[in-house]
C-alpha cells in the first residue's frame, strides 16, 4: 500500500481509482480537500459512505439481538468510531449516563465494543484503507455530519424504525441531534 501526502505515487490518470480500492492511502482530510478543491472528477460516484462501507451487512446479528439502547450505543460507537479514526480524531468519548443511569455502564461497554470494531475496520489492511479513504472524499465533498447521518441510515435496520428515526449529532456523540 502506498500513501500519499500531496504528491501522488500514482499517474495522475490512475490515482482516483488507487485510491478508492485502497492501493494508495489519502494521509488526512486537507490532503482529501485539496484533491476535490484541484478539480479532481474522478470521485463523482461517492455520494454515500454508507452504501460503499455496506455497513448494514457487516453488522455481528449479535448485536440486532441487544435491547434498543444498548444496540443503540453500540451502533453509536461503530459510526462515530470509524469516523473519527478516518478523520484521525482517536476515540469518540460516549455519552454520559446514556441510556439511563442504572444501565450507562452497560450503555458504555457496548458503545466501547462499537468503536473497537470501528478501529478493526479502519486498520483492516487494503480494505480498511479503502474504508477510510472513502469516508475522506466523502467528509471533504459532503462535511462529516452528513458521512455520519450515512453511515448511521446504513448501520441500523430497516425494520427498527426507533433506531432510524434517531439523528446522531457532530461532532459530540448524543443519541439524538
Amino acid at each position: 500500500m502506498q500513501q500519499i501526502s500531496c504528491a501522488p505515487a500514482a499517474p495522475a490518470s490512475q490515482l482516483p481509482e488507487s485510491i478508492l480500492e485502497g492501493r494508495v492511502v489519502l494521509g488526512d482530510l486537507a490532503e482529501a480537500i485539496a484533491m476535490l478543491g484541484e478539480g479532481e472528477t474522478g470521485f463523482g460516484g461517492v455520494e454515500s459512505a454508507g452504501e460503499l462501507l455496506a455497513i448494514g451487512a457487516q453488522i455481528p446479528a449479535a448485536w440486532r439481538a441487544l435491547d434498543l439502547p444498548h444496540r443503540t450505543c453500540e451502533y453509536q460507537g461503530l459510526c462515530y468510531g470509524l469516523l473519527y479514526h478516518a478523520l484521525g480524531m482517536g476515540d469518540p468519548a460516549p455519552n454520559a449516563g446514556w441510556p439511563e443511569r442504572s444501565r450507562a455502564a452497560q450503555g458504555e461497554r457496548r458503545f466501547r465494543e462499537g468503536v473497537a470494531e470501528a478501529r478493526r475496520w479502519i486498520a483492516e489492511g487494503r480494505a480498511g484503507a479503502r474504508r477510510r479513504n472513502l469516508l475522506l472524499i466523502a467528509t471533504a465533498s459532503r462535511g462529516p455530519k452528513a458521512v455520519l447521518h450515512d453511515l448511521w441510515r446504513h448501520a441500523t435496520s430497516q425494520d427498527d424504525r426507533a433506531l432510524r428515526a434517531l439523528t446522531p449529532g457532530w461532532p459530540r456523540v448524543e443519541p439524538h441531534g
